[in-house]
C-alpha cells in the first residue's frame, strides 16, 4: 500500500486549509460557542473529554490537522477518532500505513507546532507560519 500523506501533500494541505478557513479563523473556545447558543449544545460538535476535535459528528473537519488531513482524503479520519495530541494521531497513522516514518520525521513537530498555536487561541495564519517555520528548520 502506498503512502497516502506524503510531505508535499501534507504541505499543500495545510496551506488550503488556512485558505479555507482564512488567515484570521480561530478554533472556537468552550466560551465562543456558549456565547453562540446561549447553552452547551455546541460544544460536543467541537470538543470531546475537553479535547478539540479533529472531524466533527457531522463528519465536517473541526481542527487545522483535521482539516489538513480531510483535504488530503477525507475517508482517513472519522467523527470517532479520538481527540488527542497530533504527535499521537500522525503516530497511529504511520501505524496504519499511511505515512512513512521519514514523512512522520518531516511532519511531526510543525504540525504539532501548528496545534499548539491554534489550541492556545491563535489564528490558523499564524498555525501556518508555525508549521512553515518548524519545517524549514527541520527540513
Amino acid at each position: 500500500m502506498s503512502e497516502k500523506i506524503t510531505v508535499e501533500k501534507f504541505d499543500q494541505a495545510m496551506k488550503q486549509a488556512v485558505e479555507q478557513r482564512g488567515v484570521d479563523y480561530v478554533y472556537p473556545t468552550r466560551d465562543d460557542l456558549r456565547a453562540e447558543t446561549g447553552d452547551d449544545s455546541l460544544i460536543d460538535q467541537w470538543y470531546v473529554d475537553g479535547e478539540c476535535r479533529y472531524i466533527k459528528p457531522d463528519g465536517a473537519p473541526a481542527c487545522i490537522i483535521g482539516q489538513a488531513i480531510y483535504n488530503i482524503d477525507p475517508t482517513i479520519l472519522t467523527p470517532d477518532t479520538e481527540a488527542r495530541g497530533s504527535a499521537d494521531l500522525l503516530e497511529e497513522l504511520k501505524e496504519e500505513g499511511l505515512l512513512s516514518q521519514e514523512t512522520y520525521d518531516a511532519i511531526e513537530p510543525a504540525a504539532s507546532r501548528a496545534q499548539f498555536k491554534q489550541d492556545e487561541g491563535g489564528d490558523w495564519g499564524t498555525a501556518l507560519h508555525e508549521y512553515r517555520r518548524t519545517r524549514k528548520g527541520g527540513a
